[in-house]
């Protein structure tokens, strides 16, 4: 499983507390070793914590069951660009979740891409 933009690890320690999967998990930030004090006591060998870039993420392509990134998209400089990076990292058949901010009000515009 690939997490990008990890944070403090609030996501990761729900992964590694709720799944026995291993995670690959990243932050652009320094962050990350606030995510290995607060989750790596729990991982018992199956967390895989970096510090990289959502454009350069030193992974295999192609290479993840299940892609997520939770509050991380809007500020990056390209949204769509970003999107299209973390699907080149999961399988064919992956699941990848990412989450968006509402655009107006309590609707959700959604586009349809080709990516």
């Amino acid at each position: 499983m690939l997490e990008a933009g990890s944070g403090a690890g609030r996501f990761t320690r729900v992964i590694l507390e709720k799944t026995s999967a291993y995670l690959w998990s990243f932050d652009y930030s320094e962050a990350v070793e606030a995510n290995w004090q607060n989750n790596s006591d729990i991982a018992g060998g199956r967390l895989h914590l970096f510090q990289a870039s959502i454009y350069d993420i030193p992974s295999p392509e192609a290479s993840f069951d299940k892609v997520f990134c939770f509050g991380v998209l809007q500020p990056t400089p390209d949204f769509e660009e970003s999107v299209k990076n973390l699907i080149k990292y999961a399988k064919i058949g992956a699941e990848i979740v990412v989450d968006f901010y509402l655009i107006k009000g309590f609707w959700i515009k959604y586009t349809q891409n080709t990516f």
